[in-house]
């Protein structure tokens, strides 16, 4: 990103503020949002060369995590403990919802800096998007023209390690991230008439006004 294999990284630097009447009124109680990683190549005597970086975990779906943590901290060495609970990887929480509102309001900005943004995801992530168009041409060319690129990670021999990266367009990047598209209103009215006529829905998803 920066042609620097030892860049500086700063943690979450403020980067959205609330609107406010007062507009002189910049204390940190204004602060609404935050860039994940800032890095910076470290020779800066010609002007600051930063690029933004997010990264994204994925979410999930189920009982608290506290008991996992409980059950990891008197496993013994070299034990991997089985969940406790039953849990689900949620990728339509941490994709649709939580990351691409973040590209769409943060990109666009960054872009009109001249900073490029990278999204830090594992494989299991960036496999749970749809299809996405990569930039073609030489390595230079793709990052002049990429808004987002994305750096996909690995788990391999007990270490975190990069799987590939892929230069993208923004508005690409949110379409795969969506990775939707409607039923149709023939199925979607389908489902309302079979869910009407279930009368041991009535009362849990069924309720008469």
């Amino acid at each position: 990103m920066l042609q620097s294999s030892h860049p500086i990284a700063i943690k979450e630097i403020p980067f959205l503020a609330k609107l406010d009447k007062d507009a002189a009124d910049e204390g940190d109680g204004k602060k609404a949002g935050r860039i994940d990683w800032v890095l910076v190549h470290p020779k800066t005597k010609a002007g600051l060369k930063w690029c933004a970086i997010e990264s994204q975990a994925v979410y999930f779906s189920g009982r608290s995590m506290v008991s996992e943590f409980e059950n990891w901290a008197v496993a013994k060495p070299g034990v991997m403990p089985f969940p406790a609970e039953t849990r689900r990887p949620d990728y339509r929480s941490s994709g649709p919802k939580r990351l691409a509102p973040q590209l769409q309001v943060k990109v666009p900005e960054l872009r009109n800096w001249g900073a490029k943004t990278a999204v830090i995801v594992d494989e299991f992530f960036f496999s749970e998007m749809s299809a996405l168009p990569e930039l073609r041409g030489s390595a230079d060319d793709r990052l002049a023209n990429a808004d987002v690129v994305w750096l996909v990670a690995k788990y391999e021999n007990g270490k975190i390690v990069p799987s590939k990266s892929v230069f993208s367009r923004l508005d690409d990047s949110i379409r795969a991230l969506n990775a939707t598209r409607p039923v149709g209103k023939t199925a979607f009215e389908a489902e309302i008439q079979s869910t009407l006529q279930d009368a041991k829905k009535l009362g849990r998803r069924v309720f008469k006004l």
